[in-house]
């Protein structure tokens, strides 16, 4: 360290050993007790008034997170009763479409059934014809 920056720190550190002693004595005596409290209402008051607007600002941003929310559930809701009544739809449909096709079944088997017995009795005139 250079002679030159061993003086400008001396005298940086006397300067403010001097500053902090004038402060400290001035804010000892009435004037500087009275500025004190003057000081230290306005940091209250900027201070409350602070808090009052941060308190403002978390009571709108909650107001708007619950329209949001609302939001969505009622979108959901409206999703959910869509996919629901969609969903009925297709089971009429599906309900509508297989009973003409199990009427068409059942039409079948009864058909067959009488077919087979048409040939039961057939075979059995045929073998009763040919035995007698």
């Amino acid at each position: 360290m250079s002679k030159r920056d061993s003086n400008s720190s001396l005298f940086a550190l006397g300067f403010g050993v001097l500053a902090g002693a004038a402060a400290g004595y001035y804010l000892s005596t009435e004037e500087g007790k009275k500025m004190r409290r003057k000081v230290s209402a306005q940091i209250n008051q900027k201070s409350n008034e602070w808090s009052s607007k941060v308190q403002q600002e978390v009571n709108n941003l909650s107001e708007r997170t619950q329209v949001a929310t609302d939001s969505v559930k009622t979108w959901a809701n409206d999703v959910a009763a869509k996919a629901k009544s969609t969903a009925n739809d297709v089971r009429a449909k599906i309900e509508s479409n297989t009973k003409p096709m199990n009427e068409t079944f059942k039409n079948s088997v009864d058909s067959a059934k009488e077919m087979v017995h048409n040939k039961m009795d057939q075979v059995e005139n045929a073998t009763e014809n040919y035995t007698a």
